[in-house]
């Protein structure tokens, strides 16, 4: 990811007020730097601001983290947007496979919860050794 020039007539938000602003730990942008997500500004070469676009980027990172996806995940539709066009479908076909992942998660959850409130403790371990059998390797 390259910075963009910045303009002097939009002021840049440092990492504190960033950081409050988000709802999330300065260290947490910091990690986002290091992974690449967003480059933040140094103007007086040491301590990292923010620009609107980096602002905005970052929402769109602490939404889709506030949504458990992983980083790597986040990373991907940062880039696929990035890309402008054709990318961008790209990114739609991302997020709909993690709202895939996340509906079966809460189906499974869901199950937990039926099997909890039906049976109690008997009706978790059913499920689990029903689980279990199911991820067991077939037997030749």
């Amino acid at each position: 990811m390259t910075a963009t020039p910045h303009s002097p007539a939009r002021p840049l938000t440092p990492i504190s007020e960033a950081a409050a602003r988000l709802g999330v730990t300065t260290r947490a942008l910091r990690h986002y730097e290091t992974m690449g997500l967003v480059v933040p500004r140094r103007p007086d070469g040491h301590a990292r601001a923010y620009d609107e676009a980096a602002i905005a980027r970052l929402e769109l990172v602490v939404a889709l983290r506030a949504a458990d996806l992983p980083l790597r995940t986040v990373a991907e539709i940062l880039d696929a947007w990035s890309g402008g066009g054709v990318q961008q479908q790209g990114t739609v076909q991302l997020i709909e496979a993690a709202l895939g992942r996340a509906r079966l998660t809460v189906e499974r959850l869901e199950a937990v919860g039926r099997a909890a409130r039906r049976d109690g403790l008997e009706g978790l371990k059913r499920l689990a050794r029903h689980d279990a059998a199911d991820a067991a390797p077939a037997v030749q």
